[in-house]
C-alpha cells in the first residue's frame, strides 16, 4: 500500500505540467512527535497560471529504518517493556491551485493517508539487538481514512515557501521550494 501511494505521488509530476503555465516543487516538514524521528517529509508539485486554476499534488510520509524490526512478534510478546509508541505514515493528495497574485497562491484538495503502528520495546538480555531495544508492529494503532488539504504558496522570484494544513493528523507544516 505504501509504495503504491507513493508512486501516485509520482505520478502527479505528469498529470500537473501539462496543465500549468508555470510549476512550484516544494519540499515541507511536518513536526510531530508521533512519527518515526518525530516528524514527516514530503514533496508537493503544483501547476500554477496567471489569474487561473490548475492542479497540484502532494504527498507527506515517515519511515523508520531499523533492522531489529521483529513482524512475527506482537505488542505483548515476552513481556518486554513498550518504551516508544510510534506510526509511520504515507498521505498523498489532488486538488487544485489558484493563482491570486504574481506572489500568492492558494491550494485546497482531498487526498488519502494511513498509519501503520508500532512500539520500540526493550530486551533487558540484549538478545534481540546489540543495545536491547527492537520494533513490533502494533495493528490495532493502525488507522486510514481521507484528508482534506489546503495551503498557501508564496513566491520571492523563483524561491517558493509553502503553509499547509491536513485534517488527517489536525497538523500544519511549512514548506520551500523554486518556481519553474
Amino acid at each position: 500500500m505504501r509504495y503504491f501511494l507513493l508512486g501516485l505521488a509520482l505520478l502527479a509530476f505528469g498529470w500537473v505540467r501539462p496543465s500549468a503555465a508555470a510549476m512550484a516543487i516544494t519540499g515541507n516538514y511536518l513536526s510531530d512527535d508521533q512519527y518515526s524521528g518525530g516528524y514527516a517529509i514530503g514533496l508537493g508539485v503544483y501547476g500554477l497560471r496567471p489569474h487561473g486554476l490548475s492542479y497540484y499534488g502532494n504527498s507527506d510520509f515517515s519511515t523508520h529504518d531499523n533492522k531489529y524490526q521483529y513482524d512475527s512478534l506482537n505488542p505483548s510478546s515476552f513481556g518486554d517493556a513498550i518504551i516508544a509508541r510510534k506510526h509511520d505514515l504515507v498521505l498523498v493528495n489532488f486538488g487544485v491551485t489558484y493563482t491570486l497574485t504574481p506572489f500568492t497562491a492558494f491550494y485546497g484538495g482531498v487526498g488519502f493517508a494511513s498509519e501503520q503502528g508500532y512500539d520500540a520495546k526493550f530486551d533487558p538480555t540484549y538478545t534481540l539487538s546489540p543495545d536491547g531495544t527492537y520494533y513490533v508492529n502494533d495493528n490495532a494503532r493502525d488507522r486510514s481514512g481521507g484528508n482534506a488539504n489546503v495551503g498557501v504558496l508564496l513566491f520571492l522570484e523563483h524561491f517558493t515557501l509553502e503553509f499547509g494544513y491536513q485534517s488527517f493528523m489536525q497538523k500544519t507544516y511549512i514548506g520551500a521550494g523554486w518556481r519553474f
